[in-house]
């Protein structure tokens, strides 16, 4: 059985974690014999609630049977008389961070019994209904593990009641409301943002039991709770912060130079660096509508990330270039990439790369017919 471990740590493990990923809640019960026995959440900084009158049970089991994983057992057995939960709060300035970065919530966890609500894992921004309020609650139903996603229904997780640990994770996107259901790192639903309540975390997050109209009973090797690392780097601006524009065709800030259409045209990231999801998508905008757009990647950052005049732009990538496809912009002036772009590129764990867009525009400024965005850099993880 593989244990599952949070986004940050396999990071941190295989590389080091790109600036700015913060881990800023974990509980961690260990391996067999490491520790000998799990530690209390208590003593990991959660804090413990409990509304049962002492009714809900808590042990540790260490090991858990074969699976060679310590582990934390919460087990109510009240249907509805109440909860017992561990909770860490965060501050507005994380809160902020995870809305705007984005963010990564999971647990590898075995399920020992559940029906409807009762094992919980949640993540709010307060207890207002005004606040959101990201909520999984667990549950048994033969052989799979059902949960029941806030703002979305009930969604199945195949062989989950096993016998093994299994992660359960939800990942939310920067600047986004609704959030995805993670099952063993497959997408399996969304998880919608949903007003909070007063049984919430007043900011921050908790797992355990809310026993609202069952019970229910559960292991929990490692809880934890993440704000996502950067995806990349733009750089080589037209805005002659860097390399001088070929015609004094200065472009935005955050773009290339500037083309037929007055604005110089934005690469940006989304998804993740991950090689083994496979899930970044390039977005270009400001092209030509109707022109076509070729989007490649190489290995170095020209003329020290400054670029080159080239065209109506600056070249910014370049060395071993690899061509990821041609598209046509729609109306807008916007195409995208991806996701599946790594069989093509080649790119693998520990390597960075430097992406760019060319595009045709017959009218632009210089007379040259095509022009480039700005670059992208990224550097990728496992």
């Amino acid at each position: 059985m593989k244990r599952h471990c949070l986004l940050a740590a396999a990071l941190i493990a295989a590389l080091s974690a790109p600036a700015g990923a913060q881990i800023i809640a974990s509980y961690d019960a260990g391996t067999a014999g490491n520790p000998p026995i799990a530690p209390t959440p208590v003593s990991q900084g959660w804090t413990r609630v409990d509304t049962s009158g002492g009714s809900i049970t808590e042990t540790d089991v260490s090991p858990d049977g074969s699976t060679g994983l310590n582990a934390w057992n919460i087990d109510d057995q009240t249907s509805g008389l109440g909860g017992l939960v561990y909770k860490t709060l965060f501050t507005q300035q994380q809160m902020d961070a995870a809305f705007t970065m984005g963010w990564w919530m999971s647990t590898d966890m075995r399920m020992i019994h559940g029906a409807t609500q009762a094992v919980v894992l949640h993540y709010s921004t307060g207890l207002l209904p005004s606040d959101d309020l990201y909520q999984l609650y667990f549950a048994v139903s033969g052989n799979d593990v059902i949960v029941n996603a806030s703002g979305t229904g009930y969604i199945t997780c195949p062989n989950g009641f096993d016998g093994n640990y299994h992660e359960f994770a939800v990942r939310k996107w920067p600047l986004e409301s609704d959030a995805e259901l993670l099952y063993d790192g497959v997408v399996l639903g969304v998880v919608g943002r949903i007003p909070s309540t007063s049984n919430a975390s007043p900011g921050g997050m908790a797992f355990g039991t809310l026993a609202a109209a069952g019970s229910g009973s559960a292991n929990w090797n490692v809880v934890g709770f993440e704000i996502m690392p950067p995806l990349g780097t733009p750089y080589c601006f037209g805005d002659g912060s860097g390399g001088f524009c070929p015609c004094g065709n200065l472009g935005a800030s955050d773009a290339g130079c500037a083309n037929s259409s007055g604005s110089g045209s934005v690469l940006a990231a989304s998804g993740t660096a991950s090689v083994s999801l496979d899930d970044l998508v390039l977005d270009v905008s400001g092209l030509l509508p109707g022109q076509p757009a070729l989007l490649f990647v190489g290995l170095n950052a020209v003329n020290n990330g400054n670029g080159v005049p080239f065209g109506d732009g600056l070249r910014c990538a370049g060395g071993s270039v690899v061509r990821l496809g041609v598209r046509i912009p729609d109306a807008n002036g916007d195409a995208s990439w991806g996701p599946g772009l790594q069989p093509q590129g080649g790119w693998q764990s520990g390597d960075t790369r430097r992406l760019q867009c060319w595009y045709r525009d017959p009218g632009g400024p210089c007379g040259a017919g095509f022009n480039l965005s700005n670059g992208f850099e990224i550097s990728f993880l496992p």
